[in-house]
């Protein structure tokens, strides 16, 4: 039985200006992509994917993965947090090891110094399980994610020293991944926009025409199935460099003022956070027609060619990602239901150790009633 459409169901006034406003936002989506296609055309004269040619083999692949809540929970007396990560290792398309981790905080502390610990804690988290996922000597080791997850000064500056003492940690062990020459970034959420950045550096795109259109967005129109596409092939800065580059443009000032205000700043994050001064690189792989294609980031010296080849069997034709990694996120994924019921078992637990349990119920009540989290 088909639903009836719920705007039909408003005021006889109401639909008529759903339906009216409908017209002039499509009309409007049109425009922006029309705009958008044309800049497509000038970055496919630059962007040149290359074919990759891979077949199934007996692959050692390992994956690591962590989750946090979406955002703690509150309440009036105390703040709660999940962490998790953990690790899987396939050898010819079988598991043969994984393993799990979890930690959690309780803490009295402020609603956004606890979400910055739980971040930080997730990455130091993640970190350990990688180095523990190396010992199985795999092929190559998928790391969620970007190397390293910069704080911005204004954010680091302010953080307490625990914070910062995890966040230097967990550059360490990173550093450590990079050495093995196994480890790879995949990148689900790619923000990068380097591709317009360099197209405005080449005078192909005017400044007051820049759209701040994502790479992803791009590479879904120009890659091919069964693709690579490496940064290094033509692009003249690191593409996080570029990324950043459009930001402190629009924010205003030249684009070679600009360019160097953006590297001095990165300079100074890796230095104040303990992160090496190695140019890591960003490349794209696309397995299926479908499925966008998916962001890595890798060392210098790692072979992303054999790396594309070799995974290209083993992504799933859902997503376009690796198996493993979408298998691995399913396992520790922190829900916000699984949040909420790991605080009521706190909560009864705690009721259990205590004759002061009228007391003890108050620190468990939301600051906002309105709002479950």
């Amino acid at each position: 039985m088909q639903e009836e459409n719920p705007i039909l169901s408003k005021p006889k006034k109401l639909v008529e200006e759903f339906f009216s406003l409908a017209e002039e936002d499509s009309r409007r989506i049109v425009a922006e992509l029309e705009l958008d296609t044309q800049l497509i055309n000038i970055a496919g004269e630059v962007v040149k994917p290359r074919m990759v040619n891979g077949a199934k083999c007996n692959l050692r692949l390992a994956a690591v993965d962590g989750s946090r809540c979406p955002s703690p929970s509150m309440k009036v007396g105390v703040g709660a947090a999940v962490v998790t990560a953990g690790y899987m290792v396939a050898e010819g398309g079988s598991i043969i090891a994984s393993d799990y981790r979890a930690k959690t905080f309780v803490s009295k502390a402020s609603g956004r110094e606890l979400k910055l610990a739980t971040r930080v804690a997730t990455l130091s988290l993640e970190r350990k399980m990688a180095l523990e996922a190396l010992k199985w000597n795999p092929d190559f080791l998928i790391i969620d994610g970007s190397f390293f997850y910069p704080l911005s000064m204004a954010i680091y500056a302010q953080a307490p020293p625990y914070i910062k003492e995890s966040v230097q940690e967990a550059h360490r062990d990173t550093s450590k991944l990079m050495d093995s020459g196994k480890a790879v970034g995949v990148i689900k959420r790619s923000s990068l926009r380097a591709i317009e950045a360099e197209l405005l550096l080449r005078g192909k795109v005017a400044p007051d025409h820049v759209r701040g259109l994502r790479d992803k967005f791009i590479l879904d129109v120009l890659m091919p199935e069964r693709s690579l596409m490496k940064y290094e092939d033509f692009a003249t800065e690191n593409p996080v460099l570029l990324s950043l580059f459009l930001k402190t443009l629009a924010a205003g000032g030249g684009m070679d003022e600009a360019l160097e205000k953006t590297r001095r700043q990165m300079t100074d994050v890796r230095r104040a956070q303990g992160i090496p001064d190695v140019e890591l690189k960003r490349s794209y792989v696309r397995a299926f027609a479908e499925p966008p294609p998916f962001e890595v980031e890798h060392p210098p010296n790692f072979n992303v060619e054999d790396f594309a080849a070799k995974i290209l069997p083993w992504c799933n034709e859902a997503t376009g990602l690796p198996l493993l990694l979408d298998m691995l996120d399913q396992d520790i994924g922190v829900e916000r239901g699984l949040m909420e019921a790991y605080v009521d078992e706190v909560h009864a637990r705690a009721l259990d150790k205590t004759l002061k349990r009228e007391a003890l119920k108050s620190l468990f009540k939301q600051l906002n009633p309105e709002k479950e989290f």
